[in-house]
């Protein structure tokens, strides 16, 4: 398996239209064959888990979101990538999102493990 994650700092009352956004996107890549693209709200808020929000350099109003999405493997991510890369559709959504995020602060990393 191969995963992506990306951890997302966006203003709490964008919140709901990244969100409705973010759906929008998981339906077009899960099409185009990515077996799962979910994105996670933080249960707890910034005063409760302070030291991630710290370490994510969050303010008080952002909240943070978690997006992971899940390949069979490396090749199988690189496929999706190269169908998805002329999507107009897509690359809407992506220009819409843009705004409601502080690119300065997502957070992306890949992981891979055997199953």
């Amino acid at each position: 398996m191969y995963t992506n994650i990306y951890f997302y700092l966006i203003q709490k009352e964008n919140i709901p239209a990244f969100l409705e956004l973010r759906q929008q996107v998981a339906e077009i890549m899960m099409g185009y064959g990515t077996l799962e693209d979910k994105t996670y709200t933080a249960v707890t808020e910034y005063k409760n888990d302070h030291q991630l929000f710290t370490m994510l350099n969050a303010e008080i109003e952002e909240s943070v979101l978690l997006r992971q999405t899940v390949f069979r493997n490396e090749s199988h991510y690189q496929e999706i990538q190269s169908k998805v890369k002329d999507d107009n559709e897509l690359i809407l959504l992506t220009k819409t999102i843009h705004p409601l995020i502080n690119d300065r602060k997502v957070i992306s990393a890949s992981f891979t493990c055997d199953d």
